[in-house]
């Protein structure tokens, strides 16, 4: 199948190049040029071994019609085939809520530094090392956003790249921000504040609702 999880399959590449945005590993917080030859082998795996587990212990079962053994090969092979796209998906969606959860914190904390007069470059390193432990997932996110910046990408193309890599809709809206702030020239602080304020609410009348 060409698609995972919703999402049309990354193009292989040659080794030693990452792999081209989006794709669903990276939103999930895989990183590796290999991603989509190892979950294909999952796949394979799984979709061979989850019939012949069922077969061996279908020996310890009595009285069970003809064709019970065909059902469940065939149910053990599906099972083992998309069990690698559920748990990706599921990692993707845990992944997405906790970067959500953890966003108004971190643009507070980049509110306060770019007003402190540090650049948005150093104040994006800050807020990824003060968000370490308690939030792992964007910490993660925004050290590989500097890390891009330090390799010499424009500031804009490496905030597309984390728009792409996370998939949130608040995130991609706050690289949009930027980008336009840099374009435009306008001051960075304000309008971090008012997206943080924004978003704050647009949070709170999703839990009351």
């Amino acid at each position: 199948s060409d698609l995972i999880c919703g999402q049309r399959r990354p193009a292989p590449t040659r080794e030693g190049e990452p792999l081209s945005l989006p794709n669903p590993f990276a939103t999930a917080g895989l990183r590796g040029s290999d991603l989509p030859v190892l979950f294909q082998g999952a796949k394979l795996f799984g979709a061979v071994v989850c019939p012949l587990t069922c077969l061996s212990l279908y020996g310890l079962l009595a009285n069970t019609p003809t064709f019970f053994p065909l059902i469940l090969c065939m149910a053990s092979a599906l099972a083992g085939w998309y069990g690698p796209d559920l748990w990706l998906q599921r990692r993707i969606e845990s992944r997405q809520r906790n970067i959500l959860a953890a966003f108004p914190d971190a643009l507070d904390l980049m509110v306060v530094c770019v007003e402190a007069g540090l650049s948005l470059d150093v104040a994006i390193t800050r807020v990824g090392q003060e968000l370490q432990l308690m939030h792992r997932e964007l910490s993660e996110e925004l050290r590989v956003l500097y890390l891009e910046l330090r390799t010499g990408r424009s500031r804009q193309q490496a905030l597309r790249n984390t728009g792409l890599r996370i998939q949130l809709e608040e995130v991609q809206s706050f690289v949009a921000l930027l980008v336009q702030t840099e374009r435009f020239g306008t001051s960075v602080g304000q309008a971090l504040r008012a997206h943080a304020d924004g978003l704050r609410t647009r949070q709170d009348l999703q839990a009351t609702e």
